[in-house]
């Protein structure tokens, strides 16, 4: 038992071979909720340390933590991110720590990447279609329909018994708050989008940003071309904007409180859309946000590293 405890890791593996014995659904669940600390869905800073730390020492004999140098743990950090960060944004999520573990085939086919979306407007339209009372959640059977989906795109059937263990697992997964349904932003940890547009690394730097950048993101965008982002185009801008950043947290929010906020703030002749000049502003506005946060961030890592010497 003590073993257990010392290294959480080192029970998923095989005591002869210490190779990783296949993840049920459960423990996949309770794995998550150990190192995924503060629950926002992501393993990150020293969250990600430890799950790091615990990876290595959990192929010794003992199971039990063993000192990495820290240049040891950030080489071995580099290493994976490199390997399984696929959205480049320095941690690990649910889809992407499926890929270090062996999987059950139900949670394999929940994080195949034959769910991945094009784009952020295909995104908005599988919400349009499961939020089928337009109240900005999915529950219920809305979301039984959406995971049955989920299942049909990778060419599996499940009897209902599977169905149903399998929206449980992934309300457990997704439902940051627990209140039993899914919002728009918790469905975007789900569903994921190949490509967040804005999370290129122009978009991190006010200087080296050009009017055609921003240019580009607004045909992107502006699928019908009549010059404004409305509608489901209006809710992917938007849904990609919140994404590129860590600075506002939107977390108890609805996309359609968020919208409200952003058009009362930015929709300058107040028609309800945002159009070119209004998008450039806000996008703007956003970059410098980051930026600051990425100073406060440096120095703070600067200061635990002097701390630790």
């Amino acid at each position: 038992m003590a073993e257990e405890l010392d290294n959480f890791l080192a029970t998923f593996r095989d005591k002869e071979t210490k190779q990783f014995r296949t993840v049920e659904c459960a423990e996949f669940l309770k794995l998550w909720q150990h190192y995924d600390q503060d629950g926002n869905g992501y393993l990150e800073n020293e969250e990600l340390d430890k799950f790091l730390e615990e990876l290595v020492s959990s192929i010794t004999e003992t199971g039990k933590s063993e000192c990495l140098s820290k240049a040891a743990l950030e080489l071995l950090k580099e290493n994976l991110l490199e390997a399984y960060d696929e959205d480049e944004d320095g941690r690990i999520d649910l889809h992407e720590m499926a890929k270090i573990l062996p999987m059950k085939d139900e949670l394999l086919a929940i994080f195949d990447p034959l769910n991945k979306i094009k784009s952020s407007i295909e995104f908005i339209h599988i919400w349009r279609r499961f939020d089928q009372d337009n109240n900005g959640f999915l529950e219920g059977q809305e979301v039984t329909g959406l995971v049955r989906m989920l299942f049909e795109r990778v060419g599996k059937q499940l009897s209902e018994q599977q169905l149903q263990e399998s929206v449980d697992v992934i309300l457990k997964l997704f439902d940051s708050d627990k209140d039993g349904r899914l919002r728009m932003q918790e469905l975007s940890k789900l569903i994921k989008v190949k490509e967040n547009f804005l999370k290129k690394p122009i978009f991190r730097s006010s200087k080296a940003i050009r009017y055609s950048d921003f240019e580009r993101v607004f045909l992107r965008y502006d699928i019908d071309r009549n010059g404004f982002l409305e509608n489901d185009e209006l809710d992917a801008f938007l849904k990609d904007l919140i994404e590129s950043t860590h600075v506002v947290d939107t977390a108890d929010q609805s996309m359609d409180e968020i919208k409200k906020n952003i058009i009362a703030q930015w929709d300058g002749d107040s028609d309800g859309r945002i159009g070119r000049k209004e998008l450039e502003t806000l996008l703007l506005h956003t970059i410098r946000l980051n930026e600051d946060y990425d100073a406060i961030k440096r120095g703070q890592e600067q200061c635990n590293s002097q701390i630790q010497q």
